[in-house]
């Protein structure tokens, strides 16, 4: 029996071993991010999670300051230039992993290429299909959709162009024809 109680203990876990091992590299990075661009390490930023819970994540400060405010204000496109140099290394990876995280490992050149306006097409095709990818993750809830998820991850990483997610989990919801 996978229950929340459950999921949440692994996934403290998981978190606390990933951190450990990711630590040789976070401390460098966040020395880098102090030393180079706007000397700002973390932010916070919110977030919506389970049952519309708001909450706020700390996250590097990869892009300008008011960055929001500039640009695509708050969508991130390909080559944007309010992205920090060591925001461009830390871009080009999936990030806390999730079933919308390895779909849209890619989400800034969909937004790029998108004809019109990117907040619109942002809105009304990307925005729609990863709530709905959210939905089928919370109805395939489960240890092993948990860790083909980390699988995945690590796999989007090494191969990233690889529709493996969608051998692995068959009964996804259908990609809309403009997200091909």
């Amino acid at each position: 029996m996978y229950t929340h109680f459950f999921k949440r203990i692994f996934d403290f876990i998981l978190a606390l071993i990933a951190l450990i091992i990711l630590s040789p590299f976070l401390i460098p990075i966040s020395l880098i991010l102090l030393l180079t661009g706007e000397h700002e390490v973390l932010y916070l930023k919110k977030r919506v999670g389970f049952k519309n819970s708001r909450f706020k994540i700390w996250k590097y400060a990869t892009m300008m300051k008011n960055s929001s405010k500039m640009g695509t204000s708050s969508l991130t496109v390909r080559n944007d230039p309010r992205v920090l140099p060591i925001g461009k290394f830390l871009h080009s990876n999936p990030g806390i992993t999730g079933i919308g995280s390895i779909i849209f490992r890619d989400e800034e050149k969909w937004i790029s290429n998108a004809p019109g306006d990117k907040h619109v097409f942002y809105k009304e095709h990307i925005a729609p299909y990863k709530g709905e990818l959210e939905i089928w993750y919370q109805s395939n809830l489960s240890f092993y959709t948990d860790f083909m998820l980390l699988f995945l991850t690590a796999w989007s990483i090494i191969a990233p162009e690889s529709e493996l997610v969608y051998s692995v989990f068959n009964d996804l919801p259908v990609r809309p024809a403009i997200l091909k």
